[in-house]
């Protein structure tokens, strides 16, 4: 607070001035401090997250389910997860999809080999 004491002293400095710069760098602190708290916050959700994918493919139906679909395992989150982000976005009259090869290389019926890509194997999404 040192810059406000000498903000205060210039002559030009009018009182409205000060109140702003105080407001600013509050709000700043603020948001530093509550971005950190977010951070930690999604950390600990995403670990959540991960082992409740885990559990969540039931082994007494698993062989039923994925004669059909070869998503079975994580397909309750997938459908999830696009629901939620239905919900959030609304397209327009003009719209472009791209696709995305996202890194993997477990084992997946669907995972592709692309040599001239950074990470050749990986999942394609559209």
């Amino acid at each position: 607070m040192e810059i406000l004491e000498n903000l205060s002293d210039i002559e030009d400095c009018e009182d409205d001035v000060t109140s702003e710069i105080e407001k600013h760098l509050s709000t700043a602190s603020k948001e530093n401090y509550y971005q950190e708290i977010d951070e930690n916050e999604e950390q600990e959700l995403h670990g959540q997250s991960i082992s409740n994918i885990q559990m969540i493919d039931g082994k007494d139906t698993r062989a039923e389910r994925r004669r059909n679909d070869k998503l079975t395992p994580i397909r309750d989150v997938w459908e999830t997860a696009n629901g939620n982000l239905r919900k959030c976005y609304l397209s327009g009259k003009n719209i472009t999809v791209d696709e995305q090869l996202v890194p993997f290389r477990g084992r997946c019926p669907f995972r592709q080999h692309m040599p001239l890509k950074p990470n050749q194997c990986g999942m394609k999404i559209w």
